[in-house]
């Protein structure tokens, strides 16, 4: 990840940088404009900013750190033309605000990397802003809808949804992100941040050691999710938040769509039930080949679940980056190409709510996919179409914890099989064993049954003869193994119905 001198990587050279010239600030203004930090600028700064600037990361979020330490470097050097550069290149931070910042405020590569990424965005907006630098009002605008975006598609326990290279399980109940919450709000009144600030200072859940008493560093670790305050803030707090916060009242989270993401988030319940239809931006070189992918939770009960990524330096990497490990919709073995969908309907008219979106899914041969969710009060309908010039075989991985039946017979005539698939090292296929296989004709439905409760959660149906396959992979990350299904439909259009009931109200189907 580029040249450095104390780390292994030029960003975080950068956010090293970066605080020290922020001490070095404080500390001649202490001083009184003494030229107290002289052989720092001249043995640390100058040295530092030039090994930065030789390495530009272009769209990365790794670059927003290079750009706040080479802006601070420059103010601290008195050097106008590293300032310069660290806004206005065609990598600078007006650029990364106008093309990484998507125009609903998310970063694109997804929550994990947004709340990483927008911590540095801060930075180079408020240095700028001293500066004397005019932002247009619109990446302005944009930038502050970035302090609330990632409570908009946060699952109900207010966990973010490990999508792309995200951290499994992790929560937004951290207080780095009450921080952010905090600078937002300094900057300008919105309700979705004293919302925000509500459900993270609220005391429902224990308050646990956040660790600001051992360190004031940047720190990206994703602790256990703890109650907070405001003493577990970090020093930006003391210099920017308002002295005290309006009353905070706790409400449930809307149901939110987010264009330049892509993704629909519908909520039901008082915000306990969520589902989500993820068919977007496919996220740069974080993205995985997920388009159409659903999700689905009820409460803490992670029904249809993302999971994210593990290690960067193991193996399973490749597994956790397949198509094959997503709710989404996969031609021949292959995992989709790294593509973007496109948004064809949404509305959101009480308690009934309704997505669809199209993604191509295969480039050869040529592969259309549409899916639609109409989401009910309690109650999830899931379609999905395809249409090829070809006969292709579609396959639908779907990752609940549930057996499968007939729904007019007890059991499934289950046959050891070999599963088949692409061969490339992101196809996923490599990482599954274990394949049964059974056989159901076009228009029959089948049952899932939940394995806890073993109540019926879902049907399913498809237009044409199918292959239904139980198989075994890795979980999420740190899980272990787990089970899950796929099913297989070889034609050249077809089209796929899944009914989900998570609220146990559904007779028949």
């Amino acid at each position: 990840l580029g040249p450095s001198r104390p780390f292994f990587s030029t960003y975080l050279e950068s956010i090293w940088l970066l605080q020290l010239c922020i001490a070095a600030d404080l500390l001649d203004a202490a001083n009184a404009g003494g030229d107290s930090t002289a052989h720092f600028r001249e043995r640390v700064a100058a040295p530092s900013a030039a090994l930065i600037s030789s390495y530009d990361e272009g769209e990365s979020n790794r670059q927003l750190w290079n750009n706040a330490a080479l802006l601070a470097a420059g103010r601290t050097l008195d050097d106008e033309l590293l300032a310069e550069r660290a806004i206005h290149s065609p990598t600078g931070l007006l650029a990364q605000l106008a093309g990484g910042l998507l125009s609903d405020g998310s970063w694109y590569e997804g929550e994990n990397y947004h709340l990483f990424s927008h911590r540095a965005l801060w930075y180079g907006m408020t240095m700028a802003e001293v500066a004397g630098i005019v932002i247009p009002a619109d990446l302005r605008a944009r930038f502050q809808a970035g302090f609330s975006t990632p409570f908009l598609t946060a699952f109900p326990d207010l966990g973010f949804p490990a999508r792309r290279d995200s951290q499994f399980g992790a929560s937004l109940r951290q207080w780095r992100t009450a921080e952010s919450c905090e600078l937002g709000f300094a900057r300008e009144d919105d309700a979705r941040l004293t919302g925000a600030l509500a459900a993270l200072y609220a005391n429902d859940i224990p308050h646990r050691d956040t660790g600001r008493w051992r360190s004031a560093a940047e720190s990206e670790r994703n602790e256990p999710a703890s109650a907070l305050s405001r003493a577990d803030l970090g020093w930006r707090s003391l210099l920017f938040a308002r002295d005290a916060l309006p009353p905070l009242d706790r409400a449930a989270l809307p149901s939110a769509l987010l264009e330049g993401q892509g993704i629909a988030v519908f909520r039901r319940d008082r915000g306990k039930a969520y589902v989500a239809l993820d068919y977007g931006h496919h996220g740069g070189g974080h993205g995985h080949p997920d388009r159409l992918n659903v999700l689905l939770a009820n409460g803490a009960w992670r029904i249809l679940d993302d999971m994210g990524t593990g290690s960067y330096v193991d193996p399973s990497l490749h597994w956790y980056r397949s198509t094959l490990a997503h709710n989404a919709p996969l031609v021949n073995g292959r995992s989709q190409p790294r593509a973007s969908g496109t948004l064809l309907a949404y509305d959101e008219r009480g308690d009934i709510g309704w997505v669809c979106a199209s993604a191509r899914i295969s480039e050869q041969p040529a592969v259309v996919a549409e899916r639609a969710l109409t989401v009910l009060e309690g109650v999830l309908i899931d379609e999905l179409r395809w249409s090829a010039g070809e006969p292709v075989r579609l396959e639908l991985p779907v990752h609940a914890r549930v057996r499968i039946e007939r729904a007019g017979h007890p059991g499934m005539a289950w046959g050891e099989a070999a599963l088949g698939g692409g061969d490339a090292l992101e196809d996923g296929f490599a990482h599954v064993h274990d394949a049964r296989r059974a056989f159901v004709s076009a228009n029959e439905i089948v049952r899932f049954v939940d394995e806890l409760t073993n109540a019926v959660l879902a049907w399913a149906v498809a237009s044409v003869d199918s292959e239904w396959w139980t198989l075994s992979s890795l979980g999420a990350p740190g899980a272990g193994e787990q089970r899950f299904l796929l099913l297989r439909a070889n034609a050249a259009a077809g089209r796929i119905h899944m009914v989900w009931d998570w609220s146990n109200t559904v007779r028949d189907i």
